[in-house]
């Protein structure tokens, strides 16, 4: 879970939204590592009226002045940074896994993932080698790649772990 750098309380002319600040700080308070140097702020807030306004953008401007002293706007854009580069390899890794299946052999992998029944494919079918995890069955449907990682004896080794398949992989 993150945490919040400023938490706002909108409408806080409304009743409740003293109790609401209180118990947001609290609640971020009780959260936070214990040796975060930043203590996140709780700001109330009126909108339609625009009070509380100026107190959000200093708010956001001293915690950017803050992560600027510690070096923590540095290290979250490297963060940043590094997600993304993982969201990009993933969806590429996603793109070129998805090329490679049949169109026909991916729809029974959809229908079958509906079913209520983890054993209700086929014996022949291409989603029957991936749900019960036999690697040879479903490499003889197009479905895993002909270079799967092999074992010392030659069993097929499920690609993650590179431990042999079973029947539960």
């Amino acid at each position: 879970m993150e945490i919040g750098d400023l938490f706002v309380i909108n409408k806080a002319d409304r009743e409740g939204a003293e109790r609401g600040a209180f118990a947001s700080a609290l609640g971020a308070r009780a959260a936070r590592p214990p040796r975060a140097r930043w203590d996140p702020p709780v700001l109330l807030t009126v909108a339609s009226q625009g009070t509380g306004v100026a107190e959000v953008v200093d708010g956001f401007e001293r915690h950017l002045a803050f992560l600027e002293e510690h070096g923590g706007l540095v290290e979250r854009r490297r963060r940043r940074l590094e997600q993304r580069l993982a969201d990009l390899l993933r969806d590429g890794l996603w793109t070129e896994f998805r090329h490679r299946i049949p169109t026909q052999a991916w729809q029974e992998a959809l229908g079958c993932a509906r079913a209520t029944e983890a054993d209700s494919a086929p014996v022949g079918s291409p989603v029957a080698g991936i749900r019960v995890g036999h690697a040879s069955r479903a490499r003889a449907h197009g479905v895993v790649s002909a270079s799967q990682p092999r074992g010392a004896n030659g069993s097929d080794l499920d690609p993650v772990r590179r431990a042999p398949l079973t029947s539960s992989s």
